[in-house]
């Protein structure tokens, strides 16, 4: 999944996604966006809390797709965003001929555990942010910094500043 948190609150009417350098091994399938129109001070506020999210559309990818359009027919009013990438295409035969490469000298790397023998660099590392994931190394999105190393994703939104936003609660 991937957060973003809006400068305010926007009133947005649609979303466009751009997708680029896609990799055949694994595709995104479907993605599920949410808003959320609490004003929060750190997004990871707004992590893990499922609760707090409103599903706002389900979008269906073919494989190789590299262009969407979603239009909203009711604009939602939100402070935050949700992108989850919900399921993949995933080809094993693509998958299969597709080799770990170390990220500081470009070698193919054998070893099992992703250690480079030239460099002793681990290969399984992100290509932007140098984070490993060690939960799950073949991760769809970097668990740090958001990198997709099986494509690159644009999005673009169609949206003015509102003033609405969520009520406050007394404790």
């Amino acid at each position: 999944t991937q957060v973003i948190k809006f400068s305010g609150s926007f009133l947005i009417q649609g979303i466009q996604v751009k997708i680029g350098d896609v990799k055949r091994a694994k595709m995104a399938k479907s993605i599920n966006l949410y808003y959320n129109n609490k004003a929060v001070g750190d997004i990871s506020e707004l992590k893990n809390k499922w609760a707090m999210w409103k599903k706002v559309k389900t979008c269906q990818l073919e494989p190789g797709q590299t262009d969407l359009t979603v239009t909203f027919p009711i604009p939602v009013v939100a402070c935050n965003f949700l992108i989850e990438y919900a399921s993949f295409y995933e080809s094993l035969s693509a998958s299969a001929l597709e080799r770990l490469v170390c990220p500081r000298c470009q070698r193919v790397v054998a070893d099992r555990h992703g250690i480079c023998k030239h460099c002793h660099e681990n290969a399984n590392q992100c290509k932007q942010c140098r984070n490993i994931n060690y939960e799950n190394l073949d991760a769809f999105l970097c668990n740090e910094c958001g990198y997709c190393k099986h494509g690159r994703f644009d999005f673009y939104s169609l949206a003015k500043p509102s003033a609405a936003t969520a009520r406050k609660k007394n404790d």
